[in-house]
């Protein structure tokens, strides 16, 4: 049984779809159960037990059954095989939206034109996220194809149109996070995530995408996680980001960590020191420092996924959409961001990418 049989099966499993057909049918002509028995000669018993699901008929039954209510006994297969495809249907728009799969037979004792009803509702209400899957698998089929950075047009289009919004892409980061492997990252602001006083997580998101939050304490507990998962996966595994230089030494000078605002120097230098005492404490702990970017940057976490997004700075007040970021699990193009970012990482001469040279670098910027 394939899998669209399967999640039919699940619909059907606590009810023959029979039944409803045989019931709609006697209530049509107002016979009671006994009345259909008697015109049938199949016992009342039976009839109830059919109705409800609880019996599966044999074809002598159905044509007393059928020649009673003067219908051809067909009534009864394609009534069957039309509640068997919409079920079908119905359990993959189940699926699409979330539901449970244990609460499915639920759904199944529902009428045919209940389910009928239920299902468009459905198709009218994901129509939209088709459209957004459908851009989706153009974007993962230029990336499994051609790799970055070949695909990046087609990538910064899809972000544009359909990608994860600001909240979605901060809810995004911390479920990746927590997800088992090593991590490579490539972006162009040193990462938060080392922990400092002064770090405001909910300012620093309100100024970067030039949206509000809506709960802060929710913000402040994905922080919160996300700094836990990474100390996590650095006793097993190792962390990787790519930086540009430039952006580095700005932060560094100016405290200018985004293109809309800039940290104190306090709260730099507590930030830099978090960073250096990481790098000093934990040797799976790893930065490269490169002189030309990508044209995007990527989050990768183990093989599960990767978080992919443009990495030129914009002012999100003239921002031509509110989309930032785009989430691929497919194995195909977590292989090839994986492959790229190897490649950009082997390039780096080792004085950009050893412990010790990058933490000597850091603190002659100090002063």
């Amino acid at each position: 049984m394939n899998t669209a049989e399967q999640s039919g099966a699940v619909l059907r499993r606590s009810r023959q779809q029979i039944g409803p057909a045989l019931r709609a049918l006697r209530e049509r002509r107002g016979w009671t159960l006994a009345q259909l028995a008697a015109e049938s000669g199949v016992s009342r018993s039976q009839v109830w037990r059919l109705e409800q699901g609880q019996n599966v008929p044999s074809y002598l039954t159905l044509a007393r059954l059928a020649k009673a209510l003067e219908v051809e006994i067909n009534y009864f297969t394609s009534f069957e095989s039309t509640a068997t495809e919409l079920d079908r249907d119905l359990s993959s728009y189940l699926r699409r939206v979330g539901i449970p799969e244990d609460t499915w037979a639920e759904f199944g004792r529902l009428g045919l034109e209940a389910r009928g009803a239920l299902l468009d509702a459905l198709r009218r209400l994901t129509e939209p996220q088709e459209q957004v899957a459908s851009r989706q698998r153009a974007a993962e089929a230029a990336l499994a194809m051609r790799g970055l950075p070949e695909a990046a047009p087609e990538v910064l289009s899809t972000i544009d149109e359909v990608g994860l919004t600001p909240l979605e892409f901060a809810r995004t980061w911390t479920q990746f996070e927590e997800l088992p492997g090593d991590r490579i990252c490539v972006a162009h602001r040193l990462s938060t995530v080392t922990g400092a006083p002064g770090l405001d997580h909910f300012r620093v998101f309100r100024l970067l995408y030039g949206v509000e939050f809506p709960d802060p304490r929710l913000l402040r507990w994905w922080a919160s996680s996300t700094q836990s998962a990474i100390f996590a996966t650095l006793q097993e595994h190792e962390s990787r980001t790519i930086y540009p230089l430039a952006s580095l030494e700005r932060y560094l000078t100016t405290g200018e960590w985004g293109m809309r605002f800039a940290f104190s120097p306090k709260t730099v230098r507590a930030h830099v020191q978090a960073t250096i005492d990481l790098l000093q404490s934990n040797p799976r702990f790893r930065i490269g420092l490169v002189d030309e970017m990508p044209p995007l940057g990527f989050f990768v976490k183990g093989t599960d996924g990767a978080l992919i997004y443009p990495l030129a700075d914009s002012d999100p007040q003239e921002a031509s959409s509110n989309q930032v970021a785009l989430r691929f699990t497919s194995p195909e193009v977590v292989t090839r961001v994986r492959d790229y970012f190897e490649s950009l990482w082997d390039a780096i001469p080792p004085e950009r990418k050893d412990s010790e040279a990058v933490i000597a670098w850091l603190k002659s910027r100090l002063g």
